[in-house]
């Protein structure tokens, strides 16, 4: 199933909704999901290609006579009161988690093929409160285990966090802040999650299309078509540049199935290369391991992945801003080390874990100037092993 996510579109005009709606509906759409921050003049069919639309009440909105019955083939998914006086908190413990659960339950939407959850303030557990987190994707599984896609808006800027098998994902805002008009597009049966904007600026940037992955380690021996899938799924995304963010392994570097690309890599200072210089494959220097590629500058730092693990959103800038102290002009950090996919999007940078590629084939598509951001997995041989 294919999923349009959009949200916080605020006072947004409404053919810019149209513009983003169209887009959805070209990409396969058959359901948009709408996290929030809605106005009533946009309640209409029309400037969502007539898609069915899971949209989120905010709290204000769920008793504003406005937003009392959804148009037609739309649901609304309202927040509910999970909220306890301090003063009442200590004795009602029990009362405190069956709120909860209800209102989480009240998010819920079973979409047939896929189980998701909609809300719209919880981006801001993501952003500063790892308790809250924790404790929101503790209840959601007792509510309801099968919950695979977790969608929030209220904070304005794309994020994706992956953990314990759901995805969690924040499309940006559809009124600009850190960058124009955003959303996400979601392929429940391959997985496959794509961050994208409506630019509205021009550029003299020729197209180009950059795939990353991360921790291969053995997969050579795990699945010996493994590069082979990966050249295939590259071409196919018109990839021209390959970025190897760390955990190769030596024997792999200068794959034949990797000779129509070129491949920058990255080795931990501890792992000696004794390799002459390849035709396509470059190291990436441990003293300056900076890229630039179509006009954006890449810092690839491996170890940073296990840093940023299980951090909120406030805790990711402060380790990114000094990190940065060193470099000048970063738009985009790659990092690895973890199982899990990561997408960070900050003011000034973007953070990207492409996720390990040893156990789950995972890789990340960047196409630019769009800066459109493909979080997807390498398809399965026919010779695995």
């Amino acid at each position: 199933m294919i999923l349009g996510i959009m949200g916080d579109t605020h006072e947004v005009e409404a053919n810019i909704i149209k513009k983003v709606s169209a887009d959805l509906k070209k990409r396969g759409a058959e359901v948009i999901i709408h996290t929030g921050d809605i106005e009533s003049q946009h309640l209409d069919i029309n400037l969502f290609c007539g898609l069915p639309v899971v949209c989120v009440l905010t709290n204000q909105q769920q008793f504003d006579r406005q937003f009392s019955f959804p148009p037609s083939g739309w649901v609304f998914t309202r927040p509910g009161n999970s909220m306890i006086s301090p003063a009442d908190k200590a004795q009602n413990v029990m009362e405190n988690i069956i709120a909860s659960k209800l209102a989480i339950a009240n998010r819920i939407v079973n979409l047939g093929e896929v189980v998701i959850y909609a809300g719209h303030e919880r981006s801001t557990d993501v952003l500063m409160n790892g308790q809250k987190f924790n404790e929101f994707i503790e209840i959601l599984n007792q509510v309801y285990e099968g919950v695979r896609y977790i969608f929030t808006g209220h904070t304005h800027h794309q994020f994706l966090i992956q953990r314990n098998g759901f995805s969690w994902i924040n499309p940006g805002a559809v009124i600009p802040l850190f960058y124009e008009h955003e959303y996400a597009v979601v392929n429940t049966a391959k997985g496959e999650i794509v961050f994208t904007r409506l630019s509205q600026t021009t550029t003299a940037t020729q197209s180009q299309t950059v795939g990353i992955i991360s921790d291969t380690g053995n997969i050579s021996e795990r699945d010996s078509q493994f590069w082979q899938q990966l050249a295939i799924e590259f071409h196919e995304r018109d990839v021209s540049i390959v970025i190897v963010g760390g955990g190769l392994r030596t024997s792999d570097i200068g794959r034949s199935e990797l000779a129509d690309f070129h491949v920058y890599y990255s080795l931990s200072p501890l792992v000696k290369n004794n390799l002459q210089e390849l035709n396509n494959w470059h190291l990436i220097s441990n003293d300056n391991p900076i890229l630039e590629i179509c006009s954006h500058y890449f810092l690839i730092q491996h170890n940073l992945g296990i840093d940023l693990h299980g951090q909120t959103e406030v805790e990711m800038i402060k380790l990114i801003r000094e990190e940065l102290k060193h470099h000048h002009h970063i738009d985009i950090v790659i990092c690895g080390g973890i199982h899990d996919a990561l997408f960070e999007e900050q003011q000034d940078v973007m953070i990207i874990n492409p996720g390990d590629a040893r156990n789950h084939r995972k890789f990340v598509t960047i196409c630019f100037p769009r800066c459109e951001i493909t979080f997807s997995a390498v398809r399965l041989g026919t010779n695995k092993i």
